[in-house]
């Protein structure tokens, strides 16, 4: 079993929250007087996404990955309250090939995903046009799977199921492992989960 860290999010993954730490997400409206960080993560659990089967987790960014894990469990760190919380998980999931990519902007370009995505951010307070988001459109325009954090692909990752839980089924791992948030930190690594932990993660 696998475990991969999601920057935080309030939205229930369905959309940008603007609330991702600063030097974990994307730097994004750097010249505003309230600039922010985002995810591509935080788009998981949006109903387009979830109907392709489609996701982004960073450490599927950061490497090639060839084989398929069974089981991949997902967690993020409330700045909030400083605790690690285990929010869902990802079945069957493979990395994808940048051959996919233009098919997959080809779908997406049919279910009007720019105008969605213009949308969300809007909803946060950035009112620029998707035109001119360049961090969003930098990651939009890309060719590659692995590449540079804010310069690849906006989905890296295909899946059999996604399970996102609501926010009264989110266990705090902190409480249950304490020594958890020495050991899971970053976007970029993709944990094995020590046996011994397994029974929190059922």
């Amino acid at each position: 079993m696998k475990a991969s860290k999601l920057v935080y999010n309030n939205n229930h993954y369905i959309a940008v929250s603007g609330l991702a730490q600063a030097g974990i997400g994307v730097p994004s409206n750097k010249l505003a007087k309230r600039g922010y960080y985002f995810g591509l993560e935080e788009w998981m659990n949006s109903p387009i996404l979830k109907e392709m089967k489609l996701g982004y987790i960073d450490n599927f960014r950061r490497t090639l990955r060839p084989e398929v894990e069974e089981r991949v469990v997902l967690f993020m760190y409330n700045p909030n309250d400083n605790q690690i919380y285990y929010i869902g998980n990802l079945y069957g999931v493979e990395q994808l090939n940048d051959q996919d990519i233009n098919q997959i902007r080809i779908n997406l370009i049919n279910e009007n995903w720019l105008d969605i995505v213009q949308s969300d951010f809007n909803n946060i307070g950035n009112q620029r046009l998707i035109q001119n988001h360049d961090e969003y459109l930098k990651c939009w325009n890309s060719q590659c799977i692995v590449g540079l954090t804010g310069g690849s692909f906006i989905v890296n990752i295909k899946y059999k199921k996604l399970e996102i839980f609501s926010e009264k089924e989110s266990v705090k791992v902190t409480k249950l492992i304490p020594e958890v948030n020495n050991s899971w930190k970053k976007l970029s690594i993709l944990y094995n989960v020590p046996e011994s932990w397994e029974k929190y993660f059922k």
